[in-house]
């Protein structure tokens, strides 16, 4: 029972997952998905249908091409009739005619030649689809009463016959009789009661356009070809005359829908038992359903076009104000000061979003105040380090005067006291934390020429600053913790010196370099030398100063422009300082009351 439980919830959790995008993406594929099913299977029934369809609208067509057929026969019919009864009002005259013609009576024979063309021209007139008319006499050769001129070769007997019926014959479809046409046409050749033992026919035949509307190809819709055939199943008529041409037995044309590789064949067989043949080309059937099966592609692709777009409207809608508020949450995230785009949104995103920015506010708040506190701790850091530098500074000095005093004279004691004042009312000023480089650099100097003088001159320490830095801001008191950690630190006992170097470099900076050539240190010491202070470090003295540069120089500039320190081994180190000179770069530290 668990098992299946365990399968149905891993079915759901497949099928409807929990995630919105997921879930979105599942509905836009069903109703994208769904629509197109469903005009798959109308497609595929409606193609399915399309051959019956043409097959049926072939057979319907082919049976009125073959009553119409019948039609124009039955019509060849009943216009002969009229002539073949002496005693009728066509055929009547023809007696006369050929007696005035025996008795030389001529005005007798041209009134009655007059009446049987009158007659002829009545019988036209009457039969709109009647073409070519005339009597034969066979023994004679003779044609008499053409209504149009005739070709010199009528040879009846050599002429296509599709049905004989004894007292007449219908032939065809064969070439017209009448002189410079070449159209197809039927005819009937009908014998006339004789006269005088005189054997006399009448030939009619269709008119010259209605055997091409009877077999025109364009009635079905798709490419077919006609072909008619006698009762025998010879061919009488061909469109394809290179596959089945013109007298050539065809006896498969009288079974039930014969076909070939190029045609399917649908036929109709009249009373007379000839057959009209219609032959559907497969190529053009084949088209004709990918005629079908485009339509409904486009159809289907237009289905698919708008269930899209009914998506993306969905995604629009919902999913990507989500988004967009999860891409706010992270770009506060990186950025507590980034403010929230305005866009238009629905009612409840935009609830949300105020909601969201009150958050954001009151967090800014939350985080100003703890750098605020964090700016105040680390002012009373410097000036704890400035309350361990200057009583140690103060100490050796006056060690120093005490030292002078008993060993020299009263001048270099006043020499002394003097550049000492200077240096210690720099040190203890309260003319703010920031101060121009010349000024940094003098104090420098001032506290170069006491420790000179204490250490008898031993070491040499050599200033080099470029003109254009002299007037850049500088935070006070960052050059002699530096030269002093040198002396005390870094010096030998003999040949001592030490090079400061201020100059500008790339990128706005001015760089600030002291090097020594001194014993160097380890990378353990240089590791530990800039960290916390420590009971064994005051005792030391090792790196108090250093600290309070480094702790100097993050506060006005933040934390990539600490105090770098390189050094090696019996190679001696080197400390570094940038200082951006960018405007707005340097500013007052935050948070409390200057000290110094």
């Amino acid at each position: 029972m668990k098992g299946s439980t365990d399968v149905l919830n891993t079915w759901k959790r497949w099928m409807w997952p929990s995630s919105l995008k997921a879930r979105l993406t599942i509905v836009i594929l069903l109703s994208s998905a769904i629509p197109l099913l469903l005009i798959g299977i109308i497609s595929s029934y409606a193609i399915d249908n399309v051959e019956s369809n043409v097959r049926d609208g072939v057979i319907s067509t082919l049976k009125q091409v073959r009553i119409d057929t019948e039609k124009t026969l039955e019509m060849l019919d009943f216009a002969s009739r009229q002539f073949v009864t002496i005693n009728g009002t066509v055929g009547g005259g023809l007696r006369e005619l050929f007696e005035a013609e025996r008795n030389n009576t001529y005005f007798e024979f041209f009134r009655e030649t007059n009446k049987v063309r009158e007659r002829f021209t009545l019988v036209g007139f009457t039969n709109p689809n009647v073409g070519v008319m005339f009597y034969h006499m066979p023994d004679q050769d003779k044609i008499m009463f053409e209504n149009r001129t005739i070709g010199t070769d009528f040879q009846p007997d050599r002429m296509p016959m599709l049905t004989d019926r004894k007292v007449y014959q219908n032939f065809g479809p064969h070439p017209t009789v009448s002189q410079g046409q070449d159209a197809l046409v039927l005819s009937i050749y009908r014998e006339v009661e004789q006269i005088d033992s005189k054997p006399v026919y009448i030939y009619i035949e269709t008119h010259l356009d209605l055997l091409k509307e009877l077999f025109r190809r364009d009635k079905y819709g798709v490419d077919t070809i006609h072909i008619l055939t006698d009762a025998a199943g010879q061919v009488m008529y061909s469109d394809d005359r290179e596959r089945y041409p013109t007298g050539s037995l065809q006896p498969r044309f009288l079974k039930e829908a014969a076909s070939d590789d190029h045609y399917d064949f649908y036929y109709e067989k009249s009373r007379q038992g000839w057959q009209v043949i219609a032959g559907v080309h497969k190529a053009g059937f084949n088209q004709a359903k990918t005629g079908w099966t485009i339509r409904y592609a486009l159809v289907g692709i237009f289905t698919l076009a708008v269930s899209l777009l009914l998506g993306w409207a969905i995604w629009r809608t919902v999913y990507r104000p989500l988004i967009q508020f999860s891409r706010e949450i992270k770009a506060m995230g990186t950025n507590i000061h980034h403010e929230l785009s305005d866009q238009d949104r629905m009612a409840e995103f935009n609830v949300l979003f105020v909601q969201f920015d009150q958050m954001r506010r009151q967090v800014l708040e939350l985080f100003l105040e703890v750098e605020r506190k964090e700016r105040r701790k680390q002012e009373l850091e410097v000036e704890k380090l400035l309350v361990q530098i200057n009583p140690h500074f103060l100490h050796n000095t006056l060690n120093t005067i005490q030292w002078l005093a008993r060993m020299q004279g009263n001048d270099d004691i006043d020499k002394l006291v003097s550049v000492f004042t200077r240096v210690l009312h720099y040190n203890l000023g309260k003319e703010g934390g920031i101060v121009k480089i010349k000024e940094e650099v003098q104090a420098l100097e001032d506290y170069v020429s006491l420790q000179r003088i204490r250490y008898d001159y031993e070491f040499d320490v050599r200033i080099i600053v470029t003109a254009e830095t002299l007037e850049v801001p500088i935070p006070r008191f960052v050059l002699q913790p530096l030269v002093e950690n040198a002396l005390y630190h870094g010096l030998r006992d003999e040949g001592g010196m030490i090079e400061v170097h201020i100059r500008h470099s790339r990128n706005d900076m001015v760089e600030v370099t002291v090097r020594d050539n001194g014993a160097g240190m380890s990378e353990e010491t240089k590791a530990r030398l800039l960290l916390p202070d420590t009971g064994e470090r005051r005792k030391s003295g090792l790196g108090i100063g250093l600290r309070f540069v480094d702790r100097m120089m993050k506060m006005h500039y933040g934390e990539a422009f600490g105090l770098q320190v390189e050094s090696e081994l019996g190679e001696g180190t080197t400390m570094r300082l940038r200082i951006p000179t960018g405007e707005g770069k340097l500013e007052q530290p935050q948070g409390g009351e200057q000290h110094d």
